[in-house]
């Protein structure tokens, strides 16, 4: 099932780009996905979701599932789904580097916003 997933987010991924009137019906598709990546970019989603079910134990499809979070901006679903792949019987390991980073990024954008409060 993961790697079902992975297909069908690489599928998503190598779609054409979205023009940039079609921007806002592409946003649930993935990061500037044509609209018709959606379908895949859901079935990506829900391929990761049924792993996640039949494999409680393993961490590898929250991390995926974190990886699609990341990659379309939503970050609290990525540390939700990074600290999943993490608490289980068997942790995916790379996701404590990835949740570190995304922490780190956040850290550095807050740093940004109190630079320019002060300067604003």
């Amino acid at each position: 099932l993961i790697y079902l997933g992975d297909l069908a987010r690489y599928t998503a991924q190598a779609a054409p780009k979205a023009a940039p009137a079609a921007a806002a019906a592409a946003a649930a598709a993935g990061p500037g996905q044509h609209p018709a990546a959606k379908q895949e970019w859901q079935r990506a989603a829900h391929c990761y979701r049924q792993a996640a079910r039949v494999l409680p134990r393993s961490g590898n499809p929250h991390n995926q599932l974190a990886v699609m979070a990341v990659m379309t901006g939503d970050e609290l679903r990525a540390v939700y789904h990074y600290a999943r792949s993490l608490c289980v019987g068997i942790p995916f390991l790379t996701a404590r580097e990835n949740l570190l980073l995304l922490f780190e990024q956040n850290r550095a954008r807050w740093v940004l916003l109190g630079a320019a409060a002060c300067w604003g």
